[in-house]
């Protein structure tokens, strides 16, 4: 793809207000770069970055870095220091988790609301809980179908991380990802839409009005337990520059998991799980008063 076409193309996005606006200026500075040795004769290599969330429309990503440890084993004393001093600080420490970038597709406003990693540093134990929550508000309702599917992956990511004796994971990330577009979010190996229950049954019962449809129908979307498989959602390990392993170039040996990284995974399964049920409970005593109110209105 030649520099010229790159260019316009990027400047063609940064006119969508759904853009990112700091995503896309990192790339403008990017390809300026490459413009700049672009003009001279010699042969330059790059590297080629995979975009992991290329299957996402409108991508929901939650930039997570792991572990207990920030630096990697060849770091130096001063960066090792530097480092230690920011995980005291911060959630790296106490959750084993720290949120360092973040962005969310709001319908409401038809934009991204993004967050930096120097908002991530400032952030306790309580007030990253309310940015996972945030995560999943897609500014109209909160998505909570999205939370089991998180779940199901990172339990399982739990289990390989488990087995994965002297690896170190130091100063990587997890990205968490989903389609923030209500109206792509389905997983195309399934075919099946990614709204909540709730929604499935409104819109099932407009179709019921409208065609004359009985409503046995309805207990079969409520009774589908395989739809937080089908929700278009991601979880993926990244950035693994002082990521190591035993007997790799000579590096520290290590033994066992590493339990840093399952901390973190640790708690934010757990996180998650506590936000699912407060909602869940949340929900339930709407109902309750709901059911309270019209009982009353019966009997008056």
């Amino acid at each position: 793809m030649s520099l010229i076409y790159t260019n316009a193309l990027f400047t063609s996005i940064l006119g969508s207000a759904g853009a990112n606006p700091w995503a896309l200026q990192r790339h403008k500075e990017e390809l300026n770069k490459m413009r700049v040795l672009g003009s001279s004769a010699k042969l330059h290599k790059f590297i080629v970055l995979e975009n992991v969330a290329y299957k996402f429309s409108s991508p929901c990503i939650l930039d997570l870095k792991m572990g207990t440890q920030q630096h990697g084993d060849d770091a130096s004393s001063e960066k090792r220091d530097r480092q230690m001093a920011k995980a005291e600080k911060s959630t790296t420490k106490t959750l084993g988790i720290r949120a360092c970038g973040m962005q969310v597709y709001k319908c409401s406003s038809g934009r991204f609301m993004c967050r930096n990693k120097y908002y991530g540093m400032k952030l306790c134990e309580d007030g990253f809980r309310e940015e996972l929550a945030t995560f999943i508000h897609n500014g109209h309702q909160f998505r909570t179908e999205l939370i089991e599917p998180f779940i199901y992956k990172l339990r399982k990511l739990y289990k390989v991380i488990e087995k994965q004796n002297s690896f170190r994971f130091y100063t990587s990330s997890l990205l968490l990802m989903y389609e923030g577009d209500v109206e792509k979010n389905f997983d195309d190996a399934t075919g099946t839409s990614c709204s909540s229950v709730k929604e499935q049954e409104t819109c099932r019962r407009k179709q019921d009005n409208n065609k004359g449809l009985n409503s046995s129908s309805l207990s079969k979307v409520g009774n589908n337990s395989n739809n937080h498989r089908s929700c278009k959602v991601d979880v993926k390990m990244i950035d693994f520059a002082h990521t190591t392993y035993g007997g790799f170039s000579g590096d520290r040996m290590h033994s066992g998991p590493d339990t840093g990284y399952l901390f973190g995974l640790k708690n934010l399964i757990r996180i998650l799980v506590e936000i699912q049920e407060e909602y869940q409970k949340s929900s339930d005593l709407a109902g309750q008063e709901k059911f309270i109110k019209s009982d009353k209105i019966l009997h008056n």
